[in-house]
């Protein structure tokens, strides 16, 4: 390992992120596993309070972040399924073929999580996780059952501890996310960057996904809802008049446009002001639980959009200093008026709360072939599960099981975060166990003390979750040795070198993968961007050639969707693993990460395209020719998107200042004035990404 590496590692292994710092969720996800171990002190049942704490500990790590209704739903599955885990890993445990097969088929499954999100592969992770350490503490089926209940048990009870908690001090989270967008606006207007233009279409993604996914008031969820919508109207506005300059010079530079940024800038403050002082209202914060968990699933409940795009369209004489100060206006109702008002129109679009599950059984279900490499990383990980729990199991290791939690904590799909990742690891191992190790060795009042450690360990787990991993890792091992200290009736002390021992076998082993079984990647960054624009213009000329067709279903587009997911899934390793490579990456990452928060969203806008496809009663009988119209700007689109994806595959360092002209010919505001709504509606919402796309270039 050369300079520069051990340099690099060290750097990642000291970053830290002040913002992500939270002792208030510490505190408040450790008092749901004080609980029980105060309960079961008092009944003379610590045994079982542990057991009950293992579920609390689990769930509180699974819901950290997202509105109240996400973390709902993540919470639960996680409780479902460490519950599932401690009862296979305690049954299965009298069997070392048995317990092998189980922990390869859970880590499979943790490592296919990476194809959806951070916090599925969390879950996936802790949940296995949990069902190495009971394969520690083999039970009949009927006490592996009374121990999955009580796993569970504790998990729920930090489930209601989090909505109780939410209900009396209620979490400002969309309202926040929304303050978020508008320091993102503001310092893209004041920096037209391509890094500013990443981080503004991130947090919108963010805002929309949270205000859409949430349980507060639905008249406050509109009202943000609104002010996203102008947002993006502001930001098209701008974004528009950048490339014309970008035309007319050939550079990207301040907009030509007579606009006012100190207005602008000053109007934008003073939004964010006014949502400020929101995010300290409990009435409209506080989350509303009837009719709002479920929550209908509304495609175009009016003739508003459901994606973030303007009600009407965009006009070339549209200001963006006049949109600001509506922006304002809007910013300053009064909290009663929005609650109150009945002429507010709900069309903010509201999921069922088991969308998002179908959604990742199709994502899963896509990445489930060779050409992936979420299935590739699932598959690595389930080989050197299996063999590091035949290891321990064939070596009769004392608490053997670390062995292969250890290699399942730092097992990544990079080889540069496993190694960091390994180093945190061992460090954190040994700071945790040897400071466990000491606590629980002093003379005076063990079990109070004890006790003590569980609860303050717990509270700097959870505050530390995401601000450094080295930092996390020494106290999450930490609670795990006092946790296990009530089971192995043995002083800690005694088992310092074992477990350290354990910590660098399993890093070893995680290591070693890499050797024995090198990551797959052979695909570049563009090119599997391109392959991600391709998968998408697939379906795009799928639907345009069957939009007027009665038998337009989602069983006939699921091929195409199950393509894209795919497509997405490699994009996003491929991009991972540029990250990982600090000191040589052949592209640009921010353009790269812009192109595919840029596709994400021109992914939601064929959605928006296929209900109005699907939805005929949309169309009115005076607007068939503006249905043609649609169909023959939307080749267009199609053919943009061609010259995107040849260009990534050819040189993606330059792009074809014809492609911008053509774009800005074709501006929904040049020919959809006349046009009805949802015409209007869905050329702006599938215009929008691609000028995002293009403004992303060089890559």
């Amino acid at each position: 390992m050369n300079t520069l590496d051990t340099k690099r590692i060290l750097s990642n292994l000291a970053t830290h992120d002040p913002a992500q710092l939270h002792l208030s969720a510490g505190f408040r996800n450790a008092l749901g596993i004080a609980l029980p171990l105060l309960v079961g002190t008092l009944t003379g049942h610590v045994s079982t309070a542990v057991v009950m704490a293992v579920g609390a500990l689990v769930s509180g790590l699974a819901g950290l972040s997202g509105t109240i209704r996400q973390k709902l739903r993540t919470m639960t599955f996680a409780v479902l399924w460490i519950g599932l885990a401690s009862f296979l890993g305690s049954v299965m445990a009298h069997s070392l073929l048995g317990i092998m097969i189980v922990t390869m088929a859970s880590g499979f499954l943790a490592g296919m999580m990476v194809a959806l999100s951070p916090q599925a592969t969390q879950v996936g992770t802790l949940a296995t996780i949990g069902l190495v350490i009971f394969s520690g503490f083999p039970a009949t089926p009927y006490f592996a059952g009374i121990q999955t209940l009580l796993v569970i048990a504790g998990g729920l009870l930090q489930l209601i501890l989090m909505i109780t908690l939410a209900l009396i001090v209620p979490k400002s989270t969309e309202t926040d996310s929304v303050v978020a967008v508008i320091k993102a606006l503001t310092d893209y207007i004041q920096h037209p960057t391509r890094q500013y233009d990443l981080t503004l279409s991130y947090a919108l993604a963010m805002a929309e996904g949270q205000v859409s996914d949430s349980l507060i008031s639905p008249r406050y969820r509109q009202y943000l809802w609104d002010v996203l919508r102008r947002i993006q109207h502001i930001r098209l506005l701008f974004v528009d008049q950048i490339l014309e300059t970008k035309v007319r010079d050939g550079t990207v530079a301040l907009p030509m446009a007579p606009i006012n940024v100190e207005s602008v800038i000053s109007g934008l403050h003073n939004v964010a002001q006014e949502l400020r002082r929101k995010s300290q209202n409990h009435r409209l914060n506080r989350p509303t639980l009837r009719n709002n968990i479920l929550g209908p699933r509304r495609l175009f409940h009016s003739s508003s959009s459901q994606s973030l795009i303007p009600s009407h369209p965009l006009s070339n004489q549209d200001n963006v200093t006049q949109a600001v100060d509506e922006l304002v206006a809007l910013a300053k109702w009064p909290a009663d008026h929005i609650l109150e008002d009945d002429s507010i129109v709900l069309d903010v679009p509201v999921e069922p709360i088991v969308e998002p599950i179908l959604a990742m059984v199709t994502t899963l279900k896509a990445n489930l072939t060779g050409h992936s490499a979420a299935f590739r990383h699932a598959l690595r990980m389930a080989v050197i599960l299996g063999f590091a729990v035949w290891l321990y199991g064939t070596l009769a290791l004392p608490r053997g099981y670390w062995v292969p939690l250890t290699t399942l904590v730092i097992l990544k799909p990079d080889f540069f975060s496993t190694v960091v990742r390994g180093v945190a690891r061992v460090l954190g191992t040994i700071a945790g166990v040897v400071l466990a190790s000491g606590l629980i060795a002093l003379p005076f009042h063990p079990l109070l003390l004890t006790l003590s450690v569980l609860v303050v360990l717990a509270v700097g787990l959870y505050a530390v979750f995401s601000y450094n991993y080295t930092l996390f890792s020494a106290f999450m091992t930490a609670e795990i040795v006092v946790l296990l200290s009530f089971f192995d009736h043995l002083s800690p002390l005694k088992t310092v070198q074992e477990r350290v021992i354990d910590t660098l076998m399993g890093t070893a082993l995680a290591l070693a993968s890499y050797l024995l079984w090198p990551r797959w990647q052979r695909t570049s960054v563009p090119t599997a961007i391109a392959d991600l624009v391709q998968s998408q213009r697939l379906y795009f000329q799928f639907l345009i050639m069957h939009c007027d067709s009665n038998i337009l279903t989602l069983d006939q587009t699921a091929f195409y969707r199950l393509q894209i997911q795919l497509a997405r899934t490699n994009a996003l390793s491929s991009l991972n693993h540029v990250l990982s490579r600090r000191d040589k990456r052949p592209v640009d990452v921010e353009a790269a990460s812009g192109l595919l928060t840029a596709l994400h969203r021109f992914g939601e806008a064929l959605q928006v395209f296929h209900t109005y496809c699907v939805q005929k009663s949309l169309r009115v009988p005076n607007n068939t020719n503006q249905a043609g119209q649609l169909i023959a700007m939307m080749e267009s689109f199609v053919e943009m998107l061609e010259v995107i994806e040849q260009t990534l595959r050819t040189d993606p360092k330059h792009i074809p200042t014809t492609l911008v002209k053509r774009y800005l010919e074709q501006q929904p505001a040049r020919v959809t004035n006349t046009w009805e709504a949802h015409e209007a509606m869905v050329a702006q919402a599938l215009y929008a990404p691609i000028g995002t796309m293009i403004r992303m270039f060089p890559l």
